[in-house]
């Protein structure tokens, strides 16, 4: 489990090995930058199927077989970060994590 403490930042990476399925994955409490998708830097050249990359977003997209690095402040948060795909079938069997 991750425990980001207070006023730091992170690069977190989000993979998608899921069967062909896109994932949005949405991390909550604090907004973040997509850095990279791919092993690509998008914040020089933004990713056109991905507009969402080049703005503060809590959700990032990945499309089947994509890894994606988000730059993530922690700032005034100190309990559990709920993380969960957007994808109804995984909310609606509790695929959460805290």
């Amino acid at each position: 489990l991750a425990a980001p403490k207070k006023d730091s930042f992170n690069l977190w990476e989000f993979r998608n090995g899921g069967g062909g399925w896109l994932h949005h994955m949405h991390i909550h409490h604090e907004e973040h930058r997509t850095v990279m998708r791919n092993g690509r830097n998008v914040t020089v050249v933004p990713d056109a199927g991905h507009p969402d990359d080049a703005s503060k977003e809590d959700l990032v997209a990945l499309d089947p077989g994509e890894s994606v690095i988000v730059y993530r402040g922690f700032r005034g948060f100190v309990g559990p970060y709920v993380a969960h795909c957007h994808n109804l079938a995984h909310e609606d069997h509790a695929m959460k994590a805290w």
